[in-house]
């Protein structure tokens, strides 16, 4: 195997982030989400250096875990 593993006991996650940093959450308009944890960062440096990476583990069967395997792909 040639290759970079991310680690055994990594995950992957979802940030939700405020679109504006000058508000309280109350006040916030709303917010987005982003892919973060090391097993998506690994995937997608390698992407982006020319290589093939896979994700190998599980995601939920719910909007989440659709929205990361879509991200993935």
């Amino acid at each position: 195997l040639n290759g970079v593993a991310s680690g055994k006991n990594s995950e992957m996650l979802i940030d939700f982030m405020l679109p504006v940093s000058d508000v309280s959450l109350a006040e916030a308009p709303g917010f987005f989400n982003s892919a973060k944890g090391s097993p998506t960062n690994v995937a997608v440096a390698i992407s982006k250096l020319g290589g093939k990476s896979v994700f190998i583990g599980k995601l939920g069967d719910v909007k989440f875990g659709h929205m990361l395997a879509k991200i993935l792909k």
